[in-house]
């Protein structure tokens, strides 16, 4: 059936970084174009993203973030990512202020709009120690669990070539089974996932769930470890700006009709690390246990492509009022990320939807709220079958959706 006649697929976009200046128009300190903020959360609404968590990264991040989320009613984390871990130590009374810091903001914002829904962003990050080192990373890590557990809060968790320290420190501190539920954890998401199947059937196995962006679908060895999630295991997210879908990522096979034909795909494309075929395998060095890899089986329809793959973009240096911006991702994205899931676990993208929606509001806790209610818009929207497209029909909705610049924490 066509979408047009259909409601559109729900998502709830787990992990957004809403508090980079990129979505003002400044790169590296450079106001490169006009804020089109409002843009960008409209085009997410729009491709029927109706909620998101915006992640912190840091203790003034997270309180940027969770100022963020007040003003357009969704959610927020609180925590320090591990490359910024040696904020803890540099901090003005050292550590335990700073932790003390993301504790006190934990408790003051636990209810209400843009409620604090999980402590993170944190774990270990080895691929980036020129950041902070291991030890370091460690130490504050193990400190940032001691909150989840004070507040029975989920865990929003970063892994990156850290597993078996990521691993040890989450079963010393009582998170090896069911989450942690024993020493008051409410297990949570390892999120934008590049890990192996087994290391992720590890975590999963410790009670916590998968959440897989567009850099958890760059290779073969990726799309083999995303489909070997199971669907109450899985969450979805853009890691926006960052993490996007290009023409290089061997995702690209399965969303081919998603792209203009303006933007053919480059030499290798869908092939991985290796793989010459459209649809990637495995490596021979994947565990032995790793699935096949079902071929691309299904074009995304043309109204949903526009609404998660907009065209046209512009350069920040070209901008043009309306556009999305090239390089930049985008919540609205998320829908392209699920259509790639469905296609590698064999089901649809409105099963996919759906389930993802449902582990994210029960691992957060988010059941009790109308999460589009800010927005006036409904839970699900239809998609009316007429002449016009689905892109003005659902834009519509959120026409009169706006911020001003003056409500909004300065980036």
């Amino acid at each position: 059936m066509s979408t047009m006649q259909s409601e559109l697929p729900r998502f709830i976009d787990i992990g957004v970084n809403f508090t980079d200046p990129i979505f003002r128009g400044k790169y590296r300190g450079h106001q490169k174009h006009a804020d089109d903020f409002n843009d960008v959360v409209k085009r997410s609404l729009a491709a029927g993203v109706q909620s998101i968590i915006i992640t912190g990264g840091s203790l003034h991040e997270s309180r940027e973030a969770l100022d963020i989320a007040k003003t357009l009613g969704v959610f927020a984390t609180a925590g320090c990512h591990p490359t910024r871990s040696a904020e803890f130590d540099k901090y003005r009374g050292g550590p335990d202020a700073y932790l003390a810091g993301l504790d006190k903001l934990i408790a003051s914002r636990l209810k209400g709009s843009g409620r604090v829904v999980a402590v993170g962003e944190c774990g270990l990050d080895y691929d980036r120690l020129h950041f902070a080192n291991e030890d370091t990373q460690r130490k504050h890590f193990r400190a940032q669990l001691s909150l989840a557990k004070k507040y029975s809060l989920p865990l929003f968790l970063h892994s990156r070539a850290a597993h078996r320290d990521f691993v040890q420190i989450l079963t010393e501190e009582g998170f090896a089974e069911n989450g942690g539920k024993d020493v008051g954890g409410k297990g949570g998401v390892v999120h934008s996932f590049t890990g192996t199947v087994d290391e992720a059937r590890e975590l999963m196995d410790m009670g916590f769930h998968i959440s897989i962006n567009g850099c958890g679908l760059k290779t073969a060895e990726n799309l083999a470890t995303a489909a070997s999630i199971p669907l109450d295991r899985l969450m979805l997210e853009t890691d926006a700006p960052w993490c996007s879908m290009t023409t290089a990522h061997a995702s690209h096979a399965y969303l081919v009709s998603s792209f203009p034909s303006s933007q053919p795909p480059r030499k290798g494309a869908g092939k991985g690390k290796g793989n010459p075929n459209n649809a990637p395998a495995a490596s021979p060095s994947a565990s032995s246990s790793t699935p096949t890899i079902p071929a691309p089986s299904g074009s995304l329809p043309s109204d949903l492509a526009a609404l998660y793959n907009p065209q046209p973009r512009c350069p920040p240096e070209r901008f043009v009022a309306g556009q999305v911006v090239k390089g930049r991702n985008e919540p609205c994205a998320t829908g392209l990320v699920a259509h790639v899931m469905a296609q590698l676990l064999g089901v649809s993208l409105e099963e996919v939807s759906e389930a993802a929606w449902r582990n994210t509001v029960e691992v957060f806790g988010l059941g009790g709220e109308n999460l589009h209610e800010s927005f006036g818009i409904e839970s699900k929207m239809v998609v009316p079958q007429d002449k016009s497209s689905a892109v003005e029909q659902v834009t519509a909705k959120v026409a009169e959706f706006d911020i001003k610049n003056e409500e909004w924490p300065s980036l």
